[in-house]
């Protein structure tokens, strides 16, 4: 359609050598102006990076797989909301150094991959539409940035937080659902949280995917707020937890309780599961296998299990293959509530005579 764009190589957004421009009858570049909001379809094709180089307004903009949009440090691109369809539609990659503020809808489709890189972990993502298949990922955070991470409805989510200064995370509300995977590359040794918690509250986060554990400055816990012992999260993951690296702590708080249920396996082949120390009664920190089904627990060198009380419970009539010779720690507890672990000669499970409250409940 005559007054649509697309690129013609790399560059700035401000370059028109970037840009061709169709007239009606054939595409001409270098484009007589840089796109803008009332200019038609800007398309950024496969293979081409355009850096947003100064505060523009467009509408109607697609990055093609393979593409590559970048808004650089300090500038600000207004996705504007315009009569037709489509506003930002991204199936290659949006990379966020600066301000995306979405007048209009910005929509990260089944390839598509958001980039938070804004410096020093400053400013908010825009609110999108996150189709089946999209990826989120926050490589710069202060700890508990970018804020509104959490009220994202998200598919994929990996979190780099490589510049963390603090304890944060995504601090998910109840009824959190995000549809894929959430991978935890790092969170600079600070606690990657999935939720605080307020006296009293309760909270349910379920993901529908993997929960990915690999770098080993990650640091994985259900919560670490102060709260009370009236408080507790639930999380339930349909798939597997691989802890390849890092540490998956179970719940961080001195007296709110965190639950996990786990319907796929969970993999320990590095790093570190539960932490050091007692850290009160057992049951505050829960693993349950709930799949229903036969699951399995391995834990393979050069992985540690912690000394840190914990129960582990199985549920929902499942069967769960022990794969590696276990030894509960003092204090720890077994439940099997409608469900069994299964061991063998060479994996066996050994419950610890000292410890008053180490014992196994059948249900």
């Amino acid at each position: 359609v005559a007054g649509d764009y697309r690129t013609f190589q790399s560059g700035n957004w401000t370059a028109t050598g970037s840009w061709e421009r169709f007239d009606g009858s054939i595409w001409v570049n270098p484009a007589p102006t840089a796109p803008a909001s009332a200019d038609g379809v800007i398309t950024i094709l496969g293979g081409d990076t355009i850096t947003v180089d100064a505060s523009i307004a467009a509408d109607q903009v697609v990055v093609d797989g393979g593409g590559i949009l970048i808004v650089g440090a300090g500038k600000t691109l207004t996705v504007a909301d315009g009569p037709d369809s489509i506003d930002l539609a991204v199936y290659g990659t949006l990379n966020m150094f600066g301000v995306v503020t979405a007048a209009g809808r910005v929509s990260i489709e089944t390839t598509g991959f958001y980039v938070f890189s804004v410096p020093a972990g400053g400013s908010t993502m825009p609110v999108c539409t996150w189709r089946t298949g999209s990826t989120c990922r926050i490589d710069s955070t202060t700890g508990s940035t970018p804020t509104n991470v959490g009220l994202q409805s998200l598919h994929h989510l990996i979190w780099n937080g490589t510049s963390s200064g603090a304890n944060g995370g995504p601090g998910f509300p109840n009824g959190a659902v995000i549809g894929g995977d959430i991978t935890v590359l790092s969170s600079k040794n600070f606690q990657w949280r999935m939720v605080s918690l307020g006296g009293g509250e309760a909270k349910n986060i379920s993901i529908r995917g993997n929960l990915n554990i690999s770098g080993s400055t990650a640091l994985v816990t259900a919560t670490g707020s102060t709260a009370d012992t009236l408080a507790k999260v639930t999380i339930t993951i349909d798939g597997n937890v691989n802890l390849t690296a890092g540490t998956w702590n179970l719940c961080n708080s001195s007296n709110a309780y965190a639950e996990w249920r786990v319907k796929g396996h969970v993999n320990v082949t590095g790093g570190t599961l539960l932490a050091s120390g007692s850290n009160g009664w057992a049951g505050r920190r829960t693993l349950d296998f709930n799949g229903g089904t036969t699951q399995s627990f391995t834990v393979s060198s050069p992985c540690a299990i912690g000394t840190a009380t914990a129960m582990f419970k199985v549920s929902n009539a499942s069967t769960v293959q022990v794969n590696f010779p276990w030894t509960v720690m003092n204090n720890g507890m077994l439940n099997l509530a409608g469900g069994k672990f299964v061991s063998s000669s060479a994996n066996l499970i050994t419950v610890p005579a000292s410890g008053p409250s180490t014992y196994a409940d059948a249900v």
